[in-house]
């Protein structure tokens, strides 16, 4: 079973001996897909990923290795540039003094970031517990990969918060692309059985609905203790 250290640290994994190195990876323009760089391979798992190829997920369990920082920087920060772009020019447009502007472009935003990661990670974890508990059989990081794969469709569609009127419609449908290829690359990666895979999604739903349940009733209680001290305070 994976700790939480080992999405951090994961080990590189080793090429199979029956299958020589070259033949094993994809290749990009010539060039081993793991070695290239950029938005070439960005577009090309999404390409992958989006047209529902059946390999997609067996060759990004094969070809990428790496800790979750180096993977959410290689594939995420470059998507979210854009993003970041149209919220500078959204409060240009609204701007009201350089202290606000400068706080919420280099505090506000990057926040948001680290949360968007944040829920990423616990994807991953919560992947690879409720597989296991599915009799899942996997590799440590593979739940991380899962989530930081299916998600890319979501930092690919960020920029779209900023459109009017067709921007929230497609950014559900990128959410919903999401738990889609989040469950599809589950059945592939983590080998659960076809009797077990319905407990998989069924508990991977139910943790969800528990952390919803306890965030709220927590900000809830927060709420009620902020509004009972400010009524003692006068």
């Amino acid at each position: 079973k994976p700790s939480g250290r080992e999405f951090f640290t994961a080990p590189k994994k080793p090429v199979s001996e029956a299958v020589a190195p070259a033949a094993s990876r994809v290749r990009l323009g010539g060039i081993p897909l793991e070695h290239k760089a950029g938005f070439e391979l960005i577009s090309y798992r999404i390409r992958q990923l989006l047209t529902g190829k059946p390999e997609a997920w067996e060759e990004i369990e094969r070809e990428e290795a790496g800790s979750f920082w180096s993977l959410f920087r290689k594939y995420h920060l470059p998507l979210l540039v854009p993003c970041f772009v149209f919220f500078a020019i959204r409060e240009l447009i609204r701007y009201q003094n350089l202290s606000l502007f400068l706080r919420h472009c280099l505090i506000v935003f990057p926040l948001a970031v680290a949360l968007y990661a944040g829920y990423i990670f616990l994807l991953g974890v919560i992947a690879e517990e409720t597989a296991e508990h599915s009799g899942g059989r996997f590799s440590p990081q593979s739940g991380m990969r899962i989530a930081l794969f299916s998600t890319l469709i979501v930092s690919c569609f960020s920029v779209l918060l900023f459109l009017p009127v067709v921007g929230a419609p497609l950014l559900v449908f990128a959410v919903v692309w999401h738990y889609r290829q989040l469950f599809a690359g589950a059945r592939q990666v983590l080998n659960i059985a076809e009797s077990s895979y319905k407990i998989y999604r069924l508990s991977h739903i139910i943790v969800w609905l528990l952390m919803g349940l306890t965030a709220f009733v927590g900000l809830s209680l927060i709420s009620f203790l902020v509004a009972k001290l400010g009524i003692a305070a006068i």
